[in-house]
């Protein structure tokens, strides 16, 4: 699969924001390093380090920091097969964005799309679109309003903004993207199937042994912009 980047490939976005060296930066970094020693698939290592993100999460009241702490735990989970749980924590994640995220309307699209209310999905990833065109216009950027474009079945949309980019600015994967259109749209589709089908399956790919972890660890502590 060649282009990994929107929320329907999987739980893998991590935002750090414009804080570059805060205590829980610091102390994710460390689990990301220490994940990366491992095999991805060592479940018992991963069930480990959700814990320590519950730890973090307990202790930590930043917004920001908190965002990429369930983020971090949704990606762990989804390493796991825990696709429902991991669901649950980018919720969590969601709601400590503004209302006009484009990472929150992502999230909250899919549970329209999960309701058949296409018209409120829609909605969801048009508002995506205009927060994602506040920002320079960059290849990523570009990507990813294409992307949305694609999941709204609006072809011609999606060619157009690959096409103006490629007007400006020479780019390898912009240009593989416009020449390999149908492949990434298919893939794009295919992906979103997949996760829609895991949202609704009886049950997850993965089922833990007993280990008394908590899945679903919340904070009532005082937040912080």
């Amino acid at each position: 699969m060649k282009y990994l980047s929107v929320i329907f490939l999987c739980f893998f976005w991590i935002f750090f924001g414009c804080n570059k060296h805060t205590e829980t930066q610091r102390n994710l970094k460390s689990l990301n390093d220490s994940i990366a020693m491992r095999e991805l698939w060592d479940t018992a290592y991963i069930l480990k380090n959700i814990a320590k993100c519950d730890s973090l999460i307990t202790l930590e009241k930043n917004r920001k920091e908190l965002y990429v702490l369930y983020m971090q735990k949704s990606n762990l989970l989804g390493q796991i097969g825990r696709i429902k749980d991991a669901y649950h924590e980018m919720g969590i994640a969601a709601r400590l964005l503004p209302e006009s995220d484009m990472r929150r309307l992502e999230y909250e699209a899919i549970g329209a799309y999960l309701d058949n209310d296409m018209e409120r999905y829609s909605q969801l990833l048009h508002k995506a679109i205009d927060d994602c065109r506040r920002y320079p216009q960059n290849a990523s950027n570009t990507i990813q309003i294409a992307s949305y474009y694609i999941l709204l079945d609006d072809d011609k949309s999606a060619k157009m903004v690959l096409k103006d980019f490629l007007k400006y600015k020479d780019d390898e994967f912009i240009s593989d993207y416009y020449k390999d259109y149908s492949f990434y749209k298919k893939e794009l589709h295919d992906a979103r199937k997949m996760l829609i089908d895991a949202l609704t399956s009886q049950q997850d790919i993965y089922k833990p042994d007993a280990t008394g972890l908590g899945w679903t660890c919340e904070t009532d502590t005082v937040l912080q912009e």
